[in-house]
């Protein structure tokens, strides 16, 4: 698989742009053995007592080859940057094959040219790996496109000949074709120099957005080619060629578009304070605790939130300020209970809640108010 990906792309162990993941599904180990079975044979014999030709059945030994082995994978292509799964496909290969080596003690093939059991694993291994070449890794497709041979455009097409695709279009665009019947001549030529150009900036892996302006002249080119020629059919099959390449190069656009913008959200600080979580990683922790409460904080009472804060990091009655409040809007878990009860007052439950948070902050005020006269920390 190292040798056939690195034919169109570059391996490498990390800051990579895709990540492929390759989980074994089944696996028969690869096996090459002889083994002897008897088999009856009927072979014609002569009666001696009556001289006549019948037949007798008598077990010879056979020798044969027996090749097995099997393996299914499932393969996934996952952007490195989101994790967002790009591609995915079970190929699979088997190898099942028995051949007759002797019978009846006689060698009808050479047994030192049988394949070994790491062979039959060899082809195995190489007829999976081939499957991603033509998903992944497609060769190089030599196309041949016709140019108009009008005599005011054969100077033009000696040029793209010889490979000056820019001279060649200028010589297009300064010719005047003579037959109005062949107008769309020179507009399919054009077009034909700024496809070609497009294709070999593809080649030499330039970025999307410096191939796609020439693909879009060779495609207003063709359609005025197939305006004033429409029953033309090369330009017909350009038109739908243009189009199809087109549409390639906008959807892996929109791809490295939307990479670029989930490596942009990653690079900007999370918005999450620390609080009093120590280690590198008291911000991550901390913003995925963050977020979890913000989802759920509006279905749970304020304590069981803080409960579940006090489970998830163990921290005892340690818990940051920062966390008692609703991300985005400031809002303490005491205010946001209050608006909740304020939007269904006729709730049996939320209205024995509320009786028993009333008496709560009563106690709290009365508790913090003799803390401060006492001095108390």
């Amino acid at each position: 698989m190292d040798q056939v990906f690195r034919e169109s792309f570059n391996i490498v162990q990390a800051n990579g742009e895709a990540l492929l993941r390759v989980a074994v599904v089944h696996y028969t180990p690869a096996d090459s053995a002889i083994t002897r079975v008897e088999r009856k044979l009927r072979t014609p014999v002569t009666d001696p007592a009556t001289g006549q030709q019948t037949t007798a059945e008598r077990s010879v030994v056979v020798e044969q080859w027996v090749a097995r082995g099997q393996i299914a994978i499932r393969a996934e292509v996952v952007d490195a940057s989101t994790g967002v799964l790009l591609d995915g496909f079970a190929p699979q290969a088997a190898v099942q094959a028995t051949q007759v080596v002797s019978v009846d003690h006689v060698d009808r093939l050479d047994r030192t040219q049988l394949p070994a059991s790491d062979q039959v694993l060899a082809k195995l291994i190489a007829d999976l790996a081939a499957q991603f070449r033509p998903r992944y890794c497609p060769p190089a497709i030599e196309l041949e496109i016709p140019l108009a041979v009008d005599d005011e455009l054969r100077g033009g097409n000696q040029l793209a000949r010889n490979g000056d695709l820019a001279g060649a279009a200028k010589a297009w665009e300064t010719a005047v074709i003579a037959k109005p019947q062949n107008a769309g001549d020179r507009a399919h030529n054009l077009g034909t120099a700024y496809e070609t150009q497009a294709y070999d900036m593809l080649m030499k892996q330039a970025e999307l957005t410096k191939v796609r302006p020439y693909l879009d002249r060779a495609a207003k080119h063709y359609a005025e080619a197939s305006g004033l020629d429409p029953d033309e059919k090369y330009i017909t099959r350009a038109v739908d060629r243009i189009r199809k390449a087109a549409g390639i190069v906008e959807a892996l656009d929109k791809l490295e578009q939307k990479r670029q913008k989930s490596l942009a959200a990653k690079a900007q600080p999370s918005p999450w304070p620390p609080g009093q979580c120590k280690g590198p990683q008291a911000e991550t922790q901390w913003g995925r605790i963050g977020r979890l409460l913000f989802r759920v904080r509006r279905n749970l009472p304020g304590g069981r939130c803080r409960r579940l804060v006090l489970k998830l990091q163990g921290m005892g009655s340690q818990i940051p300020r920062w966390l008692r409040k609703e991300p985005h809007t400031g809002r303490s878990l005491r205010q946001a209970r209050a608006q909740t009860l304020q939007r269904a007052p006729n709730n049996p439950w939320i209205r024995r809640r509320k009786k028993r948070l009333t008496r709560l902050s009563t106690t709290l005020g009365r508790t913090r108010h003799r803390k401060r006269h006492s001095g108390s920390s």
